[in-house]
């Protein structure tokens, strides 16, 4: 019993049964997708499968530790006979007979990488990851779809480029702009023009001004506002009720540039509509030419098939002279109704 394949086959049927019944509503090359992944993990299970299973070959391994066994009694007996100082016998019999010990050893190690050995592949450890993953995708969070705030969202591009130069101006880290090799001279710039002081949405809205006359009018100073406020009790009614008027603003200045929006994509729908019928007009007038040339060559193919009806009338008419007076040739007379149905 293998419950991998079980599985595989319980998750592919409920997919299908899943499409059958409309539950899923997805096109057919992402669902394809699904299926190729399922089948490419089975598939990297049974090569896994394929590396456990497979062992390396019973005579090699046993050729190769008899010809280790070999070499660890010969090797010292032919240093030797070669070296007569003990300690460069001992370095170059030890040396090899390790080496080869230590490449038949990691040869066993890495036959069968799966298991709980220290050198073997830490799969409680991949099997943690991935469940955390799947957890991870699991979250509330992980489903939200993005979105643009009308009222955090820059859309203008000159505000953004001027915000990124400011920040570029006042960063230290940031490297400057080296100067060109060209210029041989000191040339002195013209100072930059002043730039008029910003207007933020927290100052137009803590004026109380009216949404008609942001755009207008000219930043208050906090002494101002701080003298504007009044004192007595009523006053401080009319401020809290001013305060939230304030508060209600930024929704109203959302639901107006709503607004805007929905009017603008009006105009451009009008505008493609418009379009579309200057088109079509067009069409319609060069149709109409195109009719008006074919009625007018098939008028004149007809002139001159009445012509030539006419003209071969009148010669048979004097090739052949008529048998009575008064009466035509039928020969004729049929020759004539035969042209006149091919007309």
């Amino acid at each position: 019993f293998n419950r991998v394949e079980v599985l595989l086959h319980l998750i592919q049927s409920l997919i299908t049964q899943s499409l059958d019944d409309g539950i899923i509503r997805v096109p057919a090359p992402i669902i394809s997708r699904v299926y190729q992944t399922l089948s490419r993990g089975f598939v990297n299970l049974l090569n896994a499968k394929k590396i456990a299973d497979t062992r390396f070959p019973f005579p090699f391994a046993q050729l190769i530790s008899l010809l280790l066994f070999a070499n660890i009694f010969l090797t010292p007996i032919l240093v030797t006979s070669i070296f007569t100082q003990p300690a460069l016998c001992v370095i170059f019999s030890v040396i090899p007979i390790f080496g080869m010990s230590c490449l038949n050893f990691i040869g066993v190690e890495l036959e069968n990488p799966f298991g709980q050995d220290d050198n073997d592949l830490p799969l409680d450890h991949f099997q943690g990851e991935m469940n955390n993953c799947l957890l991870m995708l699991l979250h509330s969070s992980a489903d939200l779809l993005p979105d643009v705030d009308a009222l955090r969202c820059m859309t203008d591009v000159d505000e953004i480029r001027e915000i990124m130069m400011e920040e570029r101006e006042l960063d230290p880290s940031f490297p400057s702009k080296p100067s060109s090799p060209k210029s041989t001279g000191s040339t002195s710039l013209p100072p930059p023009k002043p730039r008029p002081p910003k207007r933020t949405l927290s100052s137009t809205l803590e004026r109380g001004s009216s949404l008609d006359t942001i755009g207008n009018e000219s930043p208050v100073e906090d002494s101002n506002l701080l003298a504007a406020l009044p004192s007595s009790p009523t006053g401080c009614s009319e401020h809290s009720q001013g305060s939230q008027a304030i508060k209600e603003k930024p929704k109203r200045l959302s639901h107006i540039l709503r607004a805007d929006k929905l009017q603008n994509e009006e105009q451009v729908k009008q505008e493609a509509m418009m379009q579309g019928l200057e088109r079509m007009i067009l069409n319609l007038q060069s149709i109409k030419t195109a009719v008006e040339e074919q009625a007018k060559k098939v008028s004149e193919s007809t002139q001159a098939m009445s012509e030539f009806c006419i003209h071969l009338d009148e010669m048979m008419h004097q090739q052949r002279p008529l048998r009575t007076e008064g009466r035509p040739s039928r020969r004729r007379n049929w020759e004539c109704e035969r042209l006149m149905r091919c007309m």
